[in-house]
């Protein structure tokens, strides 16, 4: 018989790496998961060049709003189009997990591809810990935000990921996509609605509308669902 304190190895469904602890790896990634996204303010150049007249929209504000608008439009596409509903809805909760890991945030337009690269090791350094099954679905999800886009810095197995999601889940990345760039646009509206300031909504809408039109017209149900007639037609009037 061996000696009580011999360390027993639990097998948690294959999923997590064997840990003497009882919680395994996951308690390490919940226990990082519990701060950084506060210190996180989205929009920064706007909160700044207004003096602190705008609210301070943090990583956790986002991860709510987001994921809100997901579910709401996500039920309300399925009338036109089937889309991996567990897919995007996993994309939305952890996609800007890197921001919290690394307490930053960079707006798009000024984002250089070594900080999204920088980004995607702080993702993997993080989750790649719980082991193969569980981190290839974390994998996956994350870079379905990415789908679109050419990353060849990102290693080799990410690109295969990649090359796969843009192959066969182009709806997926395209609503993903443009549920992103309808979540800046919320708020550059309650700039607009709640504090008097125009020019939010004047710069956001100037760099997302050409591309909001792209996904309407590629995306079936995107334009009667999200850019509806209305929403476009108040947004193209700050062009």
């Amino acid at each position: 018989m061996k000696n009580a304190s011999t360390t027993l190895q639990v097998s948690h469904g294959a999923c997590e790496k064997a840990t003497s602890e009882p919680f395994g790896q996951t308690y390490q990634v919940w226990l990082r998961l519990q701060s950084g996204q506060e210190k996180v303010v989205r929009f920064g150049q706007y909160v700044k060049m207004f003096d602190g007249k705008l609210r301070h929209q943090t990583g956790y504000d986002h991860a709510s709003s987001i994921n809100f608008l997901c579910m709401t439009y996500l039920l309300q596409m399925r009338p036109y189009i089937r889309l991996d509903e567990l897919l995007i809805t996993r994309a939305c909760q952890i996609h800007d997990i890197p921001e919290g890991l690394l307490e930053r945030d960079i707006p798009l337009p000024f984002k250089k591809g070594h900080e999204d690269l920088e980004e995607y090791k702080a993702f993997r350094d993080a989750f790649e810990a719980l082991g193969i099954e569980l981190w290839s679905e974390y994998h996956r999800c994350f870079l379905l935000q990415w789908a679109l886009e050419d990353h060849p810095d990102l290693p080799p197995d990410a690109r295969k990921i990649l090359l796969t999601l843009r192959n066969s889940n182009q709806a997926e990345a395209l609503f993903f996509e443009g549920l992103q760039k309808i979540d800046y646009l919320y708020y550059a509206v309650e700039c607009e609605k709640e504090h008097g300031i125009n020019r939010v909504l004047q710069d956001i809408t100037k760099q997302h509308f050409g591309r909001i039109e792209e996904i309407s017209e590629e995306l079936r149900g995107f334009g009667e669902v999200v850019w509806t007639t209305k929403r476009r037609l108040y947004f193209e009037s700050y062009l």
